[in-house]
């Protein structure tokens, strides 16, 4: 019997622990039914540092954003931008009627899912129309993941593309995903991963030109992080990246992939 009541406190102290780490905040953006016509941009971030001082975002991923608006006419464009990805543009309703009421079911209210792979850049909200802004509410989390650790670092001998297999299966599940150069410039064509249920998933966040500088991460959105037990990458050596020729045991560069995970 005392067995039973501490595996079941536990349980419990498990399942609130769980609550706490995945816990998501609203933090809202009051605009106080400003008017803007034409092609504006509401910066978020900007909004956010001004109205909660106290809240740093630099940890946060965003999972939403809600937009409180209305538009003259009805026909008011708004399109989320996160990083260099935007949404699909969404119409905010509105009538002439009842545009300088300021009731509440005046309003329309258009929910934006974080377009990216991530939040890492810009917050924004690009406007095109003849708005009135009520509020833009942002639905964050925090990353309790810490800092990227290394996975398998591999050399690229030559500059011709080649696929690099990396297995997962010992790094719990995964919920960010990093490439870097560490020699040279390098290009990476396709990135693939096979999860647990054995579906295949491009990863074109992951794809493009890597730099000692200028790595590409990618964020899952699974609370827990995603199952992945490979992962592919086709890339290559630049010719133009400065990694010398190739020596024994050397390479013209070299790809560290990197990973955010938790069990």
């Amino acid at each position: 019997m005392r067995r039973t009541i501490l595996f079941l406190t536990a349980l419990v102290g498990l399942v609130v622990m769980g609550s706490e780490l995945f816990a998501q905040t609203r933090l809202v953006l009051d605009y106080d039914d400003q008017h803007y016509r034409g092609q504006n941009t509401l910066f978020l971030k900007r909004k956010a540092r001004q109205q909660h001082p106290g809240v740093s975002l630099r940890d946060k991923e965003l999972i939403s954003v809600r937009l409180v608006a209305k538009s003259r006419f009805g026909r008011g464009q708004a399109t989320l931008t996160v990083g260099q990805t935007d949404s699909y543009p969404e119409t905010v309703g509105g009538n002439p009627d009842e545009f300088d009421n300021p009731r509440p079911y005046t309003f329309d209210r258009i929910r934006f899912n974080n377009p990216a792979n991530s939040s890492q850049g810009r917050w924004q909200i690009q406007l095109r129309g003849n708005f009135k802004i009520r509020k833009v509410v942002l639905l964050i989390e925090d990353d309790y993941y810490g800092q990227f650790e290394e996975v398998e670092t591999y050399r690229l001998t030559k500059p011709v593309f080649f696929t690099q297999e990396i297995q997962m299966n010992y790094f719990g599940r995964v919920k960010a995903l990093k490439l870097k150069s560490l020699r040279g410039i390098a290009q990476v064509a396709i990135v693939e991963v096979i999860f647990g249920n054995g579906r295949v998933r491009r990863l074109s966040g992951l794809e493009g030109t890597l730099t000692r500088r200028q790595g590409k991460d990618i964020t899952f959105r699974a609370p827990r992080g995603r199952n992945i037990r490979k992962i592919f990458i086709t890339a290559k050596a630049d010719r133009q990246g400065g990694g010398g020729p190739v020596t024994p045991g050397g390479g013209r560069g070299a790809i560290q992939v990197l990973a955010k995970t938790t069990w």
